[in-house]
């Protein structure tokens, strides 16, 4: 899985060009109407959309996305730690931690090198995947933009590595004095040792305001299932079909691995969407209506018996309830 920010990283860079993004997303099955950056979408999905764009629009549309938005579309909680970190190599420790806990399919890492350490990243056996490669040089301009803000704005890596086996164009244009070496074991940036001391010269958010960072690893197949789901309920009722090609598996695959939870899947289906249906009857005063919407319901009636059905009260009352009013209606 991967983080859905990364997709409308790339969308917002796509639109600052002048094109239209929604068939992208239509094309790789992508949620089209979700904007929470933290929300999952299955890995081979997003690659696709890079893939999409690389060939459609920009051949080096992960670099290209990298300069243009920086980290910005990076988990808000997971920045406010690296702001936390006393100096560059704290920073970048904590940074490996916090991903592989978000992302247990990739291998990121450090490694010493000559004169200072590689920040690594990697996908083991799966660089011949469509979109692997863009999506690549899209982690290493983040990763690059991170260590500016330790070790300032000017700053450029002494070597960069990449797994492809071509020199993208904008590296030579941003990177004059960089060694760049093509089909590597790992993309990697070379950070020197004398900027490892470095500390935190500016912020990455203003706000107080920092999304939990979401733990993906040891997570069993009924909790990898809801979270790909989420950003998906807007677009009306889930199908088991569509739902197993999300976890890329067949229909009576997932009924068993489901089983094996614990649960089935329309008990699945009900809870994600209880979930969140509550969360936002608790947090927004959006309408009823609205938030029917929102899981994937078209019919009012319809959401307010599974509510009902689920937690025991209807839609109404358990807003009236959360708020400190107390009613019988539903």
């Amino acid at each position: 899985m991967i983080r859905l920010g990364h997709c409308l990283a790339i969308s917002k860079y796509l639109q600052h060009n002048g094109a239209a993004t929604g068939g992208y997303f239509r094309r790789q099955g992508l949620p089209a109407l979700c904007t929470d950056p933290d929300r999952y979408v299955p890995l081979s999905r997003a690659w696709g959309l890079f893939n999409d764009a690389a060939l459609r629009e920009d051949q080096w549309a992960g670099w290209n996305t990298s300069q243009y938005l920086g980290d910005h579309n990076l988990n808000a909680g997971l920045l406010k730690k690296l702001e936390d970190s006393p100096t560059l190599f704290k920073a970048l420790y904590q940074f490996v931690r916090l991903i592989r806990v978000e992302a247990s399919q990739l291998e990121l890492g450090i490694r010493d090198a000559p004169g200072g350490i590689l920040f690594f990243t990697r996908y083991s056996g799966m660089r011949e995947e469509p979109g692997y490669h863009i999506s690549q040089s899209y982690q290493l301009g983040i990763f690059i933009d991170l260590i500016r803000h330790f070790a300032g704005r000017s700053w450029q890596p002494p070597a960069i590595g990449i797994e492809a086996s071509e020199i993208p164009a904008p590296l030579r244009d941003q990177f004059p004095d960089c060694r760049i070496r093509i089909n590597q074991p790992y993309g990697y940036i070379a950070v020197p040792r004398s900027c490892l001391h470095m500390g935190l010269l500016r912020s990455h958010r203003e706000s107080d305001s920092h999304s939990p960072i979401i733990r993906t690893d040891g997570l069993n197949d009924a909790q990898l299932l809801r979270l790909l789901l989420i950003p998906y309920l807007s677009q009306g009722y889930p199908t088991m079909r569509f739902s197993a090609s999300l976890m890329e598996t067949s229909k009576r695959t997932l009924a068993r691995r489901l089983a094996a939870c614990g649960t089935s899947y329309q008990t699945l289906i009900d809870d994600v969407r209880f979930s969140q249906a509550r969360e936002l009857l608790s947090d927004t005063d959006a309408p009823i209506y609205d938030v029917a919407g929102s899981v994937g319901f078209n019919n009012q009636g319809h959401f307010s018996r599974m509510f009902s059905r689920v937690g025991g009260l209807g839609p109404r009352q358990y807003r009236r309830l959360e708020h400190g009013i107390e009613s019988t209606q539903n």
